[in-house]
């Protein structure tokens, strides 16, 4: 919002205050929390379970702790960013719509996205997020 009202930081928390009230800075809370549960689940849980368990096996490709790591890493981070695209991105537009014009909520939001773009627009830009969360993944497990 301070990008698109080109106001400094204090002016704009104040704007925001003043025009849509304090629980306005909650909006997208919620796809927040989906987006990064998923994304924790990938790198506390699913990579290093992933891991391990090509390491034990299947031992003579995965003999090196390393690329199993990567390997799992991989694996985690597209499931992790499939399952959380769509929510971030429904996050995103959300909280775009300050003034609560077009979108509502995340049901809301996800429905539109669906009915007048389809699957390709939920998935818009994933390839990148995609990658940033391999990489993520990784140093993180």
């Amino acid at each position: 919002q301070q990008q698109k009202l080109k106001m400094t930081l204090g002016a704009t928390l104040s704007y925001i205050y003043d025009q849509y009230g304090l629980f306005s800075f909650t909006r997208g809370f919620i796809p927040c929390m989906i987006r990064e549960a998923s994304y924790t689940a990938g790198y506390l849980g699913l990579a290093p379970v992933i891991a391990d368990t090509l390491n034990r096996k299947y031992p003579k490709i995965f003999r090196n702790l390393f690329v199993a790591s990567i390997t799992g890493s991989a694996i985690a981070g597209v499931a992790a960013s499939l399952l959380s695209h769509p929510v971030d991105t429904a996050k995103t537009l959300i909280q775009a719509d300050i003034e609560l014009t077009q979108f509502k909520g995340l049901i809301d939001t996800i429905t539109h996205l669906w009915t007048t773009s389809g699957f390709t627009e939920m998935y818009n830009g994933a390839l990148v997020r995609c990658i940033q969360i391999i990489a993520s993944i990784f140093v993180l497990s």
